[in-house]
């Protein structure tokens, strides 16, 4: 028999204890006392899954069968350290990951139990995308540049600043008045997290072309005038081909041309454009 025993009791209650001591010459007396046994506290919390930059909300689920919990203390990241004391904290996590999470309750009888379960954290998608300005009623090209470090994104939503959207990947689409159109992509991933990203495009306007000539007749110098005009920006530049053989023949605003021969003549004018921002 042991002069100093020790015992665990595995489950609460109140518990008689007695001791016998026996002396050399047969002496014997018996003690007695109560020895009470707490309850520990069921430890358990839960969080749900979320998004990168969302709020994370702690439940405590934790009970005890007697005596009352008086104090908790979370370990959000696993470091280590207590970051909460209180009874349902809430924490938003600087990261994607897995995070280690433990709770720690204390009763009144200081009886303490720990509580340890994982939260993850989504990822939100690296939302991106290439455009070039363009000239209005041209085909204006969107590339997706996307991405996302776990998981995959399963929809885009696209918003081109003109009452138009696209669930396309990579759309395209034609822009019909020129002017500076917001466009903004909305990629969402397989655990439902929402990245929008937003960027301008400048859609140019076209030159409204014209001009008028004088009579031409053989050996004269027949006079170009020149309406062409521009809504937005500065035409620059002229190309003129009076003859209808592919080549540019006069780059001035309102030139002058001699036909050597007689006959109907097909005129070809361009203008080129400076865009001022």
């Amino acid at each position: 028999m042991q002069t100093n025993p020790m015992v665990i009791y595995t489950n609460p209650g109140t518990y008689v204890v007695s001791l016998t001591a026996t002396s050399n010459n047969s002496c014997i007396t018996t003690g007695t006392t109560l020895v009470n046994v707490w309850s520990n506290p069921n430890t358990n919390f839960s969080a749900p899954n979320v998004c990168q930059g969302a709020t994370t909300y702690f439940t405590n689920n934790t009970t005890i069968t007697n005596g009352t919990i008086n104090y908790w203390m979370w370990d959000v990241n696993g470091d280590n350290n207590t970051d909460s004391t209180s009874q349902n904290p809430t924490y938003i996590y600087p990261a994607s990951g897995s995070y280690v999470v433990s709770l720690t309750a204390i009763s009144n009888n200081n009886c303490t139990k720990t509580f340890t379960s994982t939260v993850t954290v989504n990822p939100l998608p690296n939302t991106s995308f290439v455009v070039n300005n363009g000239c209005q009623g041209a085909l204006t090209s969107f590339s997706n540049t996307s991405t996302i470090s776990n998981g995959q994104i399963t929809s885009y939503n696209w918003n081109f600043g003109n009452s138009n959207g696209s669930a396309q990947t990579n759309p395209q689409l034609y822009y019909y008045n020129h002017g500076n159109y917001v466009v903004s992509l909305t990629a969402t991933s397989n655990n439902n997290c929402v990245r929008t990203n937003t960027a301008m495009v400048s859609i140019y306007a076209n030159p409204v072309m014209n001009f008028t000539a004088t009579t031409a007749c053989l050996n004269q110098a027949t006079q170009f005038t020149n309406l062409s005009s521009i809504a937005a920006g500065t035409i620059s530049k002229y190309r003129w081909d009076f003859d209808d053989n592919n080549t540019w023949d006069d780059s001035t605003a309102n030139p002058t041309y001699i036909y050597p021969t007689f006959g109907y003549k097909i005129v070809h004018f361009k203008v080129l454009v400076i865009i001022i921002a």
